[in-house]
């Protein structure tokens, strides 16, 4: 949860959180020897993570025998000696913004709040690690290679591999490069670079291609492709931060440059001109029943931004608000509305601005007896909307149309990046109605979600071809391109259940999101588990994905049907291509517990592998189960324990695809 995400306390089970969220770290220090570990900035069971001694110490340090240091996110220590004492190795900031591990470091060591062998631990944690990477004792590290073409190679094929294949029920992929003489190419997402973006999500990749840049790549030059970008109707997006001037001044002084709107908010109910107090936001995006406590007597705030107008004409603004609102560009009031409590409603305005020219723009809010809600958008010039029935009357004309939807890197509504959560699956505004309206025109129409999350397609019996494309770096365009053309087969799987609605996810169904404290309530059935457990039928199961051939997958035969607990059970799956194409199949083997003392998900997922296979092929998949596979936390002998008695395994291409069940006995 990315809400409140410096203040909010989690709270979960010991069972929960050793079976599920401390497992890959747990995976990542003990078996890939990982140097260095980063905190997260929310409380955990009351405490920050940065100041977290049951998790710094008791389990990293202690139970996991992690050799490195441990090292705060940007600005996420709180006070000195609970750092010290909670296992925090090094405070993460630039220059003065350093505040804990500097001066006041040394004076609580000097009067006896944090003793010197703490301080001493620290020290020598972050040279073990520097000893380790080569940065003591004059050994000569060897000298590395960047942006080569190995490297864009292995780029393109990780995005090639990760595609998915959701639905092909005309069989119209893969295209025929022959066949296509006129190619449209319709969403926003065909053109549009998402490295640069998402804060620490962003990447610096010498060349970004694009789907678009990609089909044209793999399209003989005589192909007639056009591109229609929309938007699909009056869409509002916030600003981004290219164009945006202001930089916030404190930060820069302490080499941490951020770039957003200036505030100040206020005690009265409307903006005066002394305030209360000050602060810093990328986005208007104002929430005041979802911020923490602290800002329960903020009655009003003035947002103020300068940008660089990417280009001339005449610009639309939107405030989405309760309460009053106001919006003046250049000192010209061009927004001026108020609306009742809790009723959200959007008003325009708008002004002319002149290519690579500064302008000013202020909003003011003052929030209403209600949520306290309002956020601002802008429309370019340039971003005129066509409508659905437009785009479908194009679509008609075309030998083949791909739609490419999807969500956003950045902020506001369908859009993902750290810092801010979605506030619902939804695609953004006019996506769904123009995909359905060429579906309808089109129904060979191949739609292409590119997200790194599930997103609502209410469309999706309507398509019959849909590929799940991700944000896959510095040539993912043309991985996209191949494996639309068929130049490559597709072989990725959903790592996550696409739900039909936001109501049939754990954390939504049982109200569990807010700013201030988060329970865990679903415990272990989350994903799959959860649909599972509540025989919810999901859009597309965990592990789903087609191929361009077809596969059959036997069910598991284990080396033995009974071993003693703590033993490794080898298990082989047969698996076969039964088409006429290369393909790859992932082979995912399900363990189940069925009359267990704990309460338990129906099967989880235990192993997996990846099988490529030649038409007519068959192959047996070997995969290991450990002891670790069988184990559940026991919170009472606060260890893994491994209970005796019979255990299902299945095996199968998703969750909810998979061979008869096989039975073994644990003694």
């Amino acid at each position: 949860q990315e809400l409140a995400r410096g203040s909010v306390d989690v709270v979960m089970d010991e069972r929960t959180l050793r079976e599920l969220y401390l497992a890959p770290f747990e995976a990542a220090v003990v078996e890939g020897g990982a140097l260095t570990v980063m905190n997260g900035y929310n409380r955990f069971r009351g405490e920050f993570c940065s100041h977290n001694a049951y998790l710094n110490h008791q389990v990293l340090k202690s139970e996991w025998g992690f050799p490195g240091f441990v090292v705060s996110d940007w600005g996420g220590v709180h006070e000195t000696v609970a750092g010290a004492l909670g296992g925090l190795d090094v405070e993460m900031h630039a220059g003065e913004a350093i505040r804990h591990f500097r001066a006041p470091l040394v004076e609580a060591v000097r009067d006896g709040r944090v003793p010197l062998a703490v301080v001493d631990e620290m020290a020598r944690r972050v040279l073990y690690v520097m000893a380790k990477i080569g940065k003591l004792g004059g050994r000569e590290r060897a000298r590395g290679a960047r942006n080569t073409a190995d490297h864009h190679a292995l780029a393109r094929e990780v995005a090639e591999q990760a595609i998915v294949l959701l639905k092909n029920d005309r069989a119209v992929l893969p295209l025929s490069a022959g066949r296509v003489r006129r190619l449209l190419v319709i969403g926003a997402n065909a053109d549009v670079r998402h490295t640069s973006g998402g804060w620490s999500a962003e990447g610096k990749p010498l060349f970004e291609t694009t789907p678009l840049q990609g089909l044209r790549g793999v399209l003989s030059p005589d192909v007639e492709l056009t591109h229609i970008p929309g938007p699909f109707t009056e869409i509002y997006s916030p600003l981004p931060e290219s164009v945006i001037a202001t930089v916030d001044s404190s930060d820069l002084a302490r080499g941490a440059a951020q770039k957003g709107w200036l505030v100040d908010y206020f005690a009265a109910e409307t903006p005066a001109i002394r305030p209360s107090g000050e602060g810093f936001e990328r986005v208007v995006d104002c929430h005041w029943g979802a911020r923490p406590p602290s800002f329960a007597s903020t009655r009003s705030a003035r947002f103020k931004v300068e940008i660089i107008a990417p280009e001339s004409g005449v610009y639309r603004f939107e405030l989405l608000h309760d309460g009053k609102a106001r919006l003046a560009v250049d000192g010209v009031q061009v927004i001026d509305s108020e609306n009742p409590p809790s009723a959200l409603r959007g008003a325009t305005g708008s002004a002319e601005l002149a290519a690579g020219r500064r302008h000013s723009l202020v909003v003011e809010f003052s929030r209403a007896a209600g949520e306290g809600r309002c956020s601002f958008g802008w429309r370019l010039p340039s971003r005129s909307p066509i409508s659905p029935e437009n785009l479908a009357a194009r679509a008609k004309d075309a030998d083949a149309v791909v739609f490419l939807t999807g969500n956003r890197l950045g902020h506001g509504r369908a859009q993902e990046c750290e810092g801010a959560d979605r506030p619902s699956l939804a695609l953004p505004e006019g996506e769904n109605e123009a995909v359905t309206a060429v579906l309808a025109s089109r129904p060979d129409t191949v739609v292409v979600n590119q997200s790194g999350a599930p997103v609502d397609m209410p469309w999706a019996d309507q398509a019959s071809t849909l590929v799940q494309y991700w944000f896959s770096g510095m040539d993912g365009g043309t991985a996209l391109a191949r494996v639309l053309f068929g130049l490559v087969n597709p072989s990725g799987r959903l790592p996550f259940s696409i739900p039909r609605n936001l109501a049939d996810t754990p954390a939504h169904a049982l109200g569990e999101y807010g700013p201030v404290r988060v329970e865990y309530k679903e415990g272990l059935f989350i994903g799959y588990r959860w649909h599972d457990s509540r025989n919810i039928a999901p859009l597309f199961p965990f592990g789903h994905g087609l191929s361009y051939t077809t596969f059959a997958i036997g069910s598991p035969e284990p080396e033995f049907t009974s071993i003693r607990a703590g033993e490794t059970l080898r298990v082989r799956v047969p698996v076969s291509n039964t088409g006429r194409k290369t393909g790859a199949e992932v082979v995912q083997l399900y363990l189940g517990h069925p009359v267990s003392s704990l309460p338990r998900p129906i099967r989880e997922l235990r192993a997996f592998a990846k099988v490529s296979l030649q038409p007519g092929e068959i192959r047996l998949v070997e995969l290991e189960l450990p002891a670790r596979a069988f184990s559940v936390w026991d919170d009472t002998a606060k260890t893994w324990r491994i209970d005796a008695g019979e255990y299902t395994l299945e095996s199968g291409a998703s969750s909810r695809a998979l061979a008869a069940p096989v039975t073994v006995l644990l003694r």
